[in-house]
């Protein structure tokens, strides 16, 4: 899988965890927000490690605990940005 495609299964992955979480864990109307069929985030979510489950649960020590979601993992790649765009603008 390209640096592109990796960053773009990221990308989807963290925008549907979002919009689970921000639905108190409801699928159905995370894909009425989202325009994607509730199966597909699903699909998506236990790809990417959190099965509903998993969201419930955070969901619950988060209410008790006000704790945040974990981040997702980084994509794994050997893709390096070039030196310049190390610098700073001054």
């Amino acid at each position: 899988m390209s640096y592109y495609e990796e960053s773009v299964e990221q990308f989807r992955l963290a925008y549907l965890v979002n919009a689970v979480m921000a639905t108190g864990g409801n699928m159905g109307r995370a894909a009425q927000a989202t325009g994607v069929h509730r199966n597909t985030i699903s699909r998506v979510l236990r790809a990417g490690g959190y099965p509903a489950s998993r969201i419930k649960r955070i969901l619950k020590q988060r209410s008790a605990a006000h704790e945040a979601l974990p981040a997702a993992k980084p994509p794994v790649s050997t893709h390096h940005a070039p030196a310049e765009a190390d610098r700073r603008i001054a």
